[in-house]
């Protein structure tokens, strides 16, 4: 069998005595090659321990564990006896081979891997941040009981208020500063506030700057300027690589030609000149440092228009060349005709390099490398506001008792002490940990790679200690979550990590991708891309793929450009390629933006109910709070808590459940705007309501219904749980019987769930707190929906594959970014940063057409941004197996030009396809015009192609009845005995058990990774109380209660067999209810079992038992426990036993001891 083209690199990756860095691109196998390589180190190791893998997403880290997991279940397998009709790939051979060589040294150190697979240390970087700060929490600064902040930005807008309010102490050193930034900005208070709470959200990537280049009560001017000067030369060093020499070799003699002709610039010209040599110079070799600026903006003007175009006109008498027509004879008409079309020549040279141009563009919105003293001390009034709006941050969090995830991994790197002065949990890693793996180096930050640098301070080659870093920077696009690729490539280049020698890997084979996909990729994103690595700009150069040895020809790369933008065209156009489909492929709509699929989705919508093909599942995409079903229920949870809402009772009394008419809404409520809306349907529903009433039928009969059931509900408020209040006026009203398909189910679930929350915080219940906590939540998928056909967004498909793939929306920009209190550009490798204020008005009118800070800084951004669209467009693109289709359009100018958007992901393909779809959007738009009205025509017609339905409950619609009960005397069902659990023990220990079971199955159900990521038990102390208080248990009971209950979470995470409880296992269930026949006389029984799973072929039964024992006989005391409960355990057995193949066994587990008895 043929080896793919990078099997010697691959095969380096499995050497375990060096350490790499990866770069593995679309498709490459990246998964397995981590796997292979954890087997390996595995299999040389005294403890799994040593060997830790870390990734940024609960999927990766599940996906390997399960992949880790798999391969050494299989290997056990073969041990066993030869595996009927496997036939192993290559690779799969090789992980076989390894996981053999991992099960044999466990066997030999007794690890008990398969038992116990927790061992295996793969870890999110959250996680192990969490992890690592909570093991030290005086060092750390995390101190006792601090959980990650379920809303972080009310906590950012308190320390900004608070940092604000330094205006109204005079004694404050901070309130000139105040005053200067309120008086620069127009004394717009409250959005000074917002913009200082957006700043704390992203403050890791500013604070460490600020602290450094503070010098007493001011900062370091000149330090600042010079990082200024540093990147005003990076960009005049980029331009000058640029620059062909063609054009700095002619350029001379045309300026000494304009000097001579007495050009309006040639003062400029002849400081020019000198800077290169002098005024009969013959190449212009023009420096790069600051001071040069104003020489290269000389030159650039003379090429570019004003609109940053490379001129067309040929230069004039201003410009120093004198016209044909003023020539005194006709050697000279002849001369000043050459000279004209000599340069116009040379501009047509560069006129199509459209890198080189931007370059050049760059180069005029360059700033002066220094600060006018104004711009200065506006700045330095800033920074201390930032400062202090930290220091109120950190007394914020020590207030709330909670934190968000960037201060956890500033915590968890503080744990580690410093170089030179490691802590004692550092020195405690550096000798577990031998061997760290990154999945996705790509999608570090700054504080995270601080982290590994932490971890393997003091490592160097040779040791036996290795680091392995992988990722692919062509995929790097979560500059948003404070991802920076630059890291990677400076880990590519040896300038990171300096105390490690890394040796670089380059892996090329796609083995996803049809040979047509990946020769198309191949042949367009070395133009998407740039040509070089740029670690201060992020650019990331393409790198080629091949495809893997037989790879098959099938599959087509297709281009739809519309000659307008037309949404509901191409949403006809994308539905319709999904209808010619194979009923087997597998296919994914992915888009930039969700409002980008809006059309696509509403002709699906409409589709699918007739035809099931149609059917899709939106994952993570549709947001919770724009589904029609919860702006629904926040109308009713409204309409309840606040009567006089008259919107939300309008809005409810619309919905689905109720159905009024907008005729009858109208004529109930339409009298009187301050009415309360509730008194009017009382008196149009109630028995004595006027016979000659106007409103309809239809009206009537809805509002008789619904009204008893509205009038109770409110009635109730303040007596009963919100939760309950809503959740059961909503089932009585019919909410159930009126959604499309059970996913809304769990969508109401949801809000449900987040109402109670609210209420057990002790938080408002209103507009303004529904919406901000339901911003982040999306709604469940179509759980009928087979999913082969996918909607999601382009950052949610990494690491996926498609069959097929259809990117629709590609000329449509992204939203824009709002103002910026500062202004900042970190300096990739140089540990500089370069900041200003944000401009006041006054300054926005005197910079508009000069270099400034701002804009220059602005600028870097948006080519930063255009760089992360290629590699978006990347992998989108390199989801494809098969086949990729594109859509987007374009409308030519009234001069007939045809440009993509620079801002969107069509921008940065457009010079790759330009050639070919030009003519074709020229014929389309030619077409369309020629269609005329009979194209509008044809457009109207499909709009209206689709009737609008109001859906809503039949008038008449009643609760349905509850089910006949089961006959008494044919059988009845036996509730399980309680087995003394709680009742010899008191109140306080069955309030303790309860709470001990509930939050013992939260975690079992969260997983252990995800759980350990946030606060822990900690985060559960209101809800605990919450609880205790509705049974009565208030005050000091409630502390002790409190306190047991975490003393028994706390030992069950820190023993090896409580995590192997509660770990993710086969089959695994909590709080399992089953009914059984264990007894034709007694009839069926209901049983809960607390905790079952299958592990090792072996299916076990634990049952949780909160009992503590003081006295001196333990071991006496167990046994008498086991004893106790053997009846009740045995007929959870038996049940099991009932449809179970594999052996049961059972077993007690007390998590105030930390025992766990098996119960024969």
């Amino acid at each position: 069998m043929s080896r793919p083209a990078d099997w010697q690199q691959r095969k380096l990756g499995r050497d375990f005595h060096h350490s790499y860095i990866v770069q593995a691109p679309a498709g490459s196998g990246k998964t397995e090659l981590l796997t292979q390589r954890m087997l390996g180190l595995l299999a040389r190791v005294d403890n799994p321990e040593e060997v830790v893998a870390i990734t940024f997403t609960r999927k990766a880290a599940a996906e390997m564990s399960h992949r880790l997991i798999n391969r050494l279940h299989a290997a056990q397998a073969q041990t066993i006896g030869p595996i009927e009709n496997e036939n192993l790939e290559p690779h799969e051979q090789i992980s076989r081979q390894l996981a053999l060589a991992v099960l044999e040294r466990d066997a030999e150190r007794g690890w008990n891997l398969l038992e116990q697979p927790g061992r295996l240390r793969i870890r999110t970087i959250d996680s192990l941040c969490s992890e690592l700060a909570r093991q030290l929490p005086v060092l750390s600064g995390l101190g006792g009981g601090q959980q990650i902040s379920v809303d972080p930005t009310a906590l950012y807008r308190k320390a900004a208020t608070r940092t604000m309010a330094a205006i109204e102490d005079s004694s404050d050193d901070l309130q000139e500063d105040v005053i200067r930034i309120l008086d620069r900005y127009d004394n717009q208070y409250d959005r000074l506030v917002e913009l200082l709470t957006a700043m704390l959200a992203s403050r890791e990537q500013w604070i460490n700057h600020l602290l450094e280049v503070r010098k007493g009560t001011g900062f370091d001017r000149q330090g600042m300027e010079d990082a200024l000067q540093y990147l005003v030369e990076i960009q005049l060093d980029k331009a000058r690589e640029l620059s062909p020499d063609h054009l700095l070799a002619a350029l001379p003699r045309f300026y000494q030609y304009a000097i001579s002709n007495g050009a309006a610039n040639a003062p400029a010209l002849e400081a020019l000149l000198e800077a290169c040599g002098g005024p009969d110079c013959e190449y212009l070799n023009l420096p790069t440092n600051a001071r040069a600026l104003p020489h290269w903006q000389t030159m650039v003007n003379g090429l570019l228009t004003g609109s940053d175009d490379v001129r067309k006109a040929a230069p004039n008498k201003n410009d120093g060349f004198p016209a044909p027509s003023s020539a005194r004879c006709d050697a000279d008409k002849t001369k000043f005709a050459a000279w004209k079309t000599d340069f116009v020549e040379l501009l047509e040279s560069i006129r199509h390099d459209d890198v080189l141009r931007e370059a050049f563009a760059t180069i005029r919105t360059l700033p002066s490398p220094a600060y006018d003293d104004e711009a200065w001390e506006s700045l330095e009034s800033l920074m201390r506001i930032l400062i202090r709006a930290v220091q109120e941050w950190s007394l914020v969090m020590a207030e709330s008792g909670e934190v968000d995830f960037g201060e956890m991994a500033q915590r968890a790197i503080q744990s580690l002490g410093f170089e030179f002065a490691p802590s004692e949990l550092a020195l405690r890693l550096d000798y577990r940990i031998q061997h760290l793996l990154v999945d996705e180096f790509q999608d570090t930050s700054i504080s995270q790679v601080k982290l590994i640098e932490r971890l393997t301070a003091g490592w160097s080659d040779g040791d036996g200690r290795t680091l392995f870093l992988v990722g692919d920077p062509m995929q790097s696009i979560y500059r948003f979550r404070k991802a920076e690729v630059s890291l990677f490539i400076q880990a590519w280049q040896g300038t990171l990590f300096e105390h490690i020698q890394l040796v670089p890997l380059q892996l090329s084979v796609n083995s996803r991708s049809t040979r047509p996909i990946v020769d198309w990729v191949n042949r367009t994103f070395p133009v998407v891309m740039p040509r070089t690595d740029d670690p201060v700009m992020g650019a990331v150069c393409y790198s080629e793929a091949s495809t893997k040895p037989a790879v098959s020809s099938d599959g087509d790369v297709t281009i739809q450009i519309l000659p307008e933008r037309d949404d509901e065209e191409e949403a006809r156009q994308v539905v319709e390629l999904i209808g010619s489909c194979g009923a087997d492929e597998k296919i994914a709509i992915l888009v930039r933006s969700r409002s980008h699929a809006s059309a696509i989705l509403a002709q699906l919508d409409r589709l699918k109910a007739t035809q099931s093909r149609y059917r899709y599942q939106a994952i993570n995409f549709t947001p919770l709070a724009g589904t029609s079903l919860i702006q629904d229920l926040v109308s009713l949870t409204l309409a309840l808590l606040q009567p006089a809402d008259r919107l939300a009772w309008l809005a409810f009394l619309r919905s689905p459940a109720i159905g009024i008419s907008l005729a009858d809404l109208d004529t109930l409520v339409g009298g009187n705007a301050d009415s309360i809306i509730l008194d009017a349907i009382q008196a149009a529903a109630g028995d004595a309501a006027d016979a000659e009433t106007s409103l309809t039928g239809d009206g009537l009969q809805r509002l008789r219904r619904a009204g008893p059931v509205l009038s109770r509900a409110v009635e109730q408020r303040g007596r009963r749980p919100v939760r309950s209040l809503v959740e059961s006026t909503w089932v009585r009203l019919g909410g159930p019987a009126c959604i499309n398909n059970d996913s809304e189910l769990v969508d109401a679930a949801t809000f449900f769930d987040l109402v109670e929350t609210l209420e057990t915080e002790n938080l408002p219940i209103d507009r303004d707190t529904l919406a901000l906590r339901l911003e982040d939540l999306s709604a469940e998928p179509d759980a009928g929906a087979d999913g082969k056909l996918q909607v999601l967004t382009i950052y949610a498909a990494k690491g996926l594959q498609f069959d097929r793939v259809i990117l629709p929306g590609l000329n449509r920009p992204p939203s824009g970014d709002g103002a910026k209190l500062l202004h900042w550009f970190e300096l990739a490798g140089e540990n500089r940063i370069v900041m200003s204020p944000m401009r006041n008005n006054t300054e926005k009118e005197q910079l508009k057409k000069s270099g400034d800070l701002i804009r220059f800084i602005s600028g870097i951004e948006k080519q930063r941004q255009r760089l992360e669209d290629g590699r978006l467009l990347y992998v989108a693109a390199t989801r494809a197996i098969q086949r990729l289709h594109m859509f987007a359009a374009i409308k030519p100018t009234a001069k007939g030009d045809i440009k993509a958007n620079g801002n969107s992901l069509l921008g940065g393909l457009w010079p790759a396809i330009q050639a070919q779809q030009t003519p074709l959007i020229e014929a389309a738009a030619s077409h369309l015009q020629e269609a005329g009205s009979a194209g509008n025509e044809e457009q109207e017609s499909r709009e209206t192609g689709f009737p609008q339905t109001y859906r809503r409950l039949a008038a008449d619609w009643q609760l349905p009845r509850p089910p006949q009960a089961v006959d008494s005397s044919v059988a009845y069902f036996a509730e399980s005995q309680n087995y003394i659990e709680f009742s010899w023990a008191g109140e306080d220990a069955r309030h303790s058990g309860n709470l001990v079971h509930r939050i013992l199955q939260m975690i079992a159900e969260q997983g252990l990774d995800e759980w350990e990521a946030g606060a822990g038990i900690s985060a559960y102390r209101n809800w605990c109380f919450q609880h205790l208080a509705r049974e009565g248990i208030k005050e000091d009971k409630a502390v002790n209660i409190f306190a047991t209950v975490s003393q028994a979470i706390r030992n069950c995470l820190a023993s090896e067999q409580g995590r192997w409880i509660l770990g993710n296992h086969e089959a695994a269930r909590c709080e399992f209810a089953i009914t059984a026949l264990l007894d034709k006389k007694a009839g069926p029984k209901r049983l809960v079992l607390d905790r079952t799973f299958v592990d090792n072929g072996i299916r076990w039964i634990i049952d949780y038992k909160t009992s503590s024992h003081a006295g001196g006989d333990l071991d006496n005391f167990l046994e008498n426990e086991s004893r106790r409960y053997s009846k009740q355990l045995l007929e959870y057995k038996t049940a099991l036993e009932l449809t179970e193949s594999r052996p049961v066994k059972t077993a007690l587990y007390f998590p105030l001891l930390d025992r766990l008895v098996e119960v024969a």
